[in-house]
């Protein structure tokens, strides 16, 4: 008679409102095939998520008036933005620092107290001088397939890649 209640005890289970009832014996593997299931189930993706601050960005090109311009290979131009609202970067041989506001419901974009070195690079400075006048005019951002993207207020789009 003993063997016969362990036989036909059943255990319910409560999952997302709705009740299971399981015999003993088949509890343990249903359980293991719900925890699979819901795991199996969650998005997730096997590539790297770009976060906006804590994030390399550099300078792949810029668009301005339907112009594409990309800087020579030569010459480096990055941004870093940081958790405590600084940000700093290259442009070309020189660096510079920044503080920025973000308001992302909109995805404004502001940066305020622009530092800059004034070393001379020896070299054509017509990008790094738009470079900067973008970045000082910046009004908005997009983080798009691993590209973040500025918008300048006069339309100029700087395109960055970022690093990992």
């Amino acid at each position: 008679m003993k063997k016969n209640r362990q036989k036909t005890f059943q255990r319910s289970l409560r999952l997302d409102g709705l009740l299971v009832i399981m015999s003993k014996s088949k509890s343990f593997f249903v359980i293991i095939a719900v925890i699979f299931e819901i795991i199996t189930s969650c998005k997730s993706s096997t590539e790297p998520k770009l976060e906006f601050p804590n994030t390399l960005w550099k300078l792949e090109s810029f668009d301005y008036q339907g112009s594409i311009t990309k800087p020579p290979n030569s010459q480096i131009y990055t941004i870093k933005f940081n958790p405590d609202g600084t940000a700093n970067g290259k442009c070309n041989c020189n660096d510079f620092y920044v503080r920025y506001i973000i308001m992302r419901e909109n995805n404004s974009l502001f940066l305020d107290q622009f530092v800059i070195t004034e070393k001379e690079c020896g070299c054509d400075r017509s990008i790094s001088d738009k470079f900067v006048q973008w970045l000082r005019e910046l009004k908005s951002y997009e983080i798009e397939k691993g590209k973040l993207l500025l918008y300048s207020k006069n339309n100029a789009k700087l395109i960055f890649q970022g690093e990992l």
